[in-house]
């Protein structure tokens, strides 16, 4: 008996339809279509028709005086963004500019003059003062965290 060795497989091209084998029976796979099926979208509700002031009811004062009336009684509360917070940071930046235009010794650094302070003070003062407002903006503290931290402040 002789054995015939079986060839190897041969890689397709992508895209290319797959020849499948099975009990001597050689079968053709064809690539299967995509289907896109987009979701629907909402319509916005149409705007009201906006009335010409001739046009306007007779009541409009009266239901105005009530909504007037109702929105006095409400508490609006505004939030606003943590950048309003980095003031401390641009004001100790200008005062650092400030105490080195005034105390500081030129130094030649390449082809310019540059005013350096003698103190590493104002450096360490600047990096508390901006990483502080990184923390003091960027963490919040919910629930018992917060009184934690303020029982905690030392007085």
């Amino acid at each position: 008996m002789s054995t015939t060795p079986t060839p190897e497989p041969q890689p397709m091209p992508l895209g290319q339809p797959v020849p499948m084998t099975t009990a001597g029976v050689t079968a053709v796979a064809q690539p299967q279509p995509m289907v896109y099926v987009q979701a629907p979208v909402a319509q916005p509700a149409p705007a009201p028709a906006l009335l010409a002031p001739e046009q306007a009811p007779a009541h409009h004062d009266e239901q105005h005086h009530e909504e007037h009336h109702h929105d006095e009684l409400e508490v609006r509360i505004y939030s606003h963004s943590t950048f309003f917070y980095w003031w401390p940071v641009w004001v100790t930046a200008y005062v650092m500019a400030l105490i080195t235009y005034l105390g500081g010794t030129p130094e030649v650094v390449g082809n310019t003059t540059v005013l350096f302070h003698p103190s590493k003070n104002l450096g360490v003062v600047f990096t508390l003062t901006f990483f502080m407002i990184i923390i003091i903006t960027n963490v919040s503290l919910r629930g018992s965290a917060s009184v934690v931290v303020i029982m905690s402040r030392p007085s």
